[in-house]
């Protein structure tokens, strides 16, 4: 890593990993501020850096409650995946941090958004998984998007279920092989899933 100033970014990666379930917006705030003074090194962790800053953007998405201040934090994180694509077309953490973008977006207005992007979700999320088979993130949101979606348009807790169970194992396997500074996210949050259907 080569940081631009003082600021490590072993350090930010750490905190941002561990705020899920702090709801602090000015948090995230100081985040994204830090994030500016710090480069990933090395072409194949560049998109790391968009990443990291589109999940703060999306992070204060779900926190925010109006839905205009929703939409902006969205479509800031959505300009910030786009880069990230760009430099990494193959990053299968990409298209799942745009597939939870997109689970927030159908928040601001369920009935108005749900049909439009839920096909976006699940198709961003089997390319998730085509990329990287083992991304434990990939199948625990298109758990919760079986889950969450009517019957009548597929959804189903069975498959919800199984895809929480999916995730499961694919955390398990990969908890020592984390690379320091990729995604962790995920494994409580599925755990409640679980929880809740078993």
């Amino acid at each position: 890593m080569i940081p631009k100033n003082k600021t490590s970014i072993e350090v930010l990666v750490k905190e941002i990993k561990n705020l899920p379930k702090i709801e602090s917006i000015a948090i995230y705030k100081s985040l994204l501020a830090q994030l500016e003074d710090v480069a990933f090194d090395g072409k194949d962790l560049q998109w790391m850096h968009f990443y990291y800053k589109a999940i703060c953007w999306i992070r204060m998405g779900f926190i925010e409650e109006s839905g205009s201040r929703k939409d902006v934090y969205f479509n800031k994180a959505e300009k910030l995946i786009e880069e990230g694509l760009k430099l990494s077309p193959k990053e299968s953490e990409l298209y799942v941090l745009r597939a939870l973008m997109n689970q927030g977006k159908i928040l601001v207005s369920v009935v108005a958004r749900g049909m439009r992007y839920i096909s976006d979700i699940e198709s961003d999320l089997r390319k998730a998984k085509s990329l990287n088979p083992l991304n434990p993130r990939a199948y625990f949101l298109l758990g919760q998007s079986y889950l969450n979606k009517p019957s009548f348009i597929g959804g189903s807790k069975q498959i919800a279920l199984f895809n929480f169970k999916k995730a499961k194992e694919k955390f398990l396997a990969q908890e020592d092989n984390f690379h320091a500074f990729y995604p962790t996210w995920g494994n409580w949050q599925n755990e409640e899933e679980l929880n809740k259907l078993l």
